[in-house]
């Protein structure tokens, strides 16, 4: 008698490529699920039964990920939030709090170089405008047409003069004709009649055309003398509009080579050297004086305090306190020491004093002269500069 297939030879088949497919398909998640998919060797064994074997298990659905919590927006609501208490602060602190605050009344006290710069600015346009309007006339001066109509009328009259002498002298050969004619017999009394008349009428004449040439004289003189003038109102309007170009950039720092050219060409001289030397790079500024003189005033006041160390008229521990504080007076006060000096000095220079400023600096002891050496240099080539224009100016009224 047949023995009956053990359950496990057949169902075993079918049940572990089920479950190879389950495990091949499921897809792996974030977070471990309760329940996860049985390995294939325990997939693989079902129960032990003697009758018949169990329907295979169906594969376990994969659990759906946990949903997170977006990042982005946390993030937007924070920046929003931080957004709504910005505008509440600043409106709260322009309604509830007083003017002046932290202290109320007191008025801040202005920038002295801000006044400076604020001036400048004033003065560059000034000097812009100006050079605007300078332009407009040189653009009228030679678009007036009044020498041209001047001229017009000159060859006018001088093709009239000529007409009308034209006419007199054909008058004056008709009527010698006609005294020839009526003359009687021809005789010699008729030919002195006929020569008389023909004498006056020619010496009408040359004094007519005399009067009328004296006057085309005047006329022309005129016309040249006013020619002259145009021309010279032109040049100097051209010229005082270069200088204008000159000033401007002398003030802003930049290259005026082409205007200091064209003010040469008008001129008919050669410029200044003190110009010319800048023209191509720019001359120093104001501001570049006020920003470099700060580090040229420590430097000095150092090289001070050593030389007095080394005379023996200051100390050593207060030598060096100066030097490692850097302390130096930042408003002007009276006395002959270096800080005293260089105070005063330095507000000269923030007033656009140039030549105080120099003039102080003067007083400087030897041992500290070194370090303001450059800085000198540099304010006596824009104050060089500046003269050579002022000169420019008024060779040009």
């Amino acid at each position: 008698m047949a023995k009956p297939p053990k359950p496990s030879e057949k169902p075993d088949e079918p049940l572990a490529d089920d479950v190879k497919d389950a495990i091949e398909d499921a897809v792996v998640l974030d977070e471990p699920v309760d329940d996860p998919v049985p390995p294939d060797d325990e997939a693989a064994q079902p129960e032990e039964t003697p009758d018949r074997p169990e329907d295979p298990p169906q594969p376990t659905p994969p659990a759906a990920p946990a949903k997170r919590r977006g990042g982005m927006g946390v993030a937007f609501g924070l920046i929003l939030g931080g957004l709504v208490a910005a505008v509440i602060g600043f409106a709260a602190a322009r309604t509830i709090v007083p003017e002046g605050w932290p202290f109320p009344g007191v008025a801040p006290e202005p920038d002295p170089l801000i006044a400076v710069i604020e001036a400048q600015d004033a003065r560059i346009a000034g000097l812009e405008a100006q050079a605007e309007t300078l332009a407009a006339e040189v653009e009228a001066q030679s678009a007036d047409d009044s020498l041209s109509v001047l001229r017009d009328e000159i060859e006018q009259l001088i093709a009239e003069n000529a007409e009308a002498t034209t006419t007199r002298l054909d008058d004056l050969a008709a009527r010698i004709t006609e005294i020839e004619k009526t003359a009687p017999g021809g005789g010699t009394e008729a030919a002195e009649a006929a020569a008389a008349a023909y004498e006056r009428e020619l010496a009408e004449i040359r004094a007519m055309v005399e009067a009328e040439l004296a006057e085309l004289r005047t006329v022309q003189e005129k016309a040249e003398v006013l020619e002259q003038e145009a021309a010279e109102a032109a040049g100097d309007a051209a010229g005082r509009a270069a200088l204008a170009r000159v000033v401007a950039a002398l003030d802003t720092g930049q290259p005026f080579a082409e205007a200091l050219d064209e003010l040469a060409a008008i001129s008919g001289e050669a410029p200044p050297d003190a110009l010319a030397s800048l023209a191509a790079d720019g001359a120093p500024t104001l501001a570049m004086l006020q920003d470099s003189f700060p580090a040229a005033a420590r430097a000095a006041l150092d090289a001070s305090i050593r030389a007095a160390v080394e005379d023996g008229s200051m100390n050593r521990f207060a030598a060096f306190l100066r030097t490692q504080l850097g302390t130096r007076s930042l408003e002007p006060r009276p006395g002959d020491d270096p800080d005293a000096i260089l105070s005063r000095a330095e507000d000269a220079l923030r007033k656009g004093q140039i030549v105080e400023a120099l003039g102080e600096l003067d007083a400087m002891p030897e041992a500290a002269r070194p370090a303001l050496s450059e800085w000198r240099t540099m304010a006596e080539t824009r104050l060089a500069a500046l003269n050579a224009g002022a000169d420019l100016a008024e060779a040009l009224k």
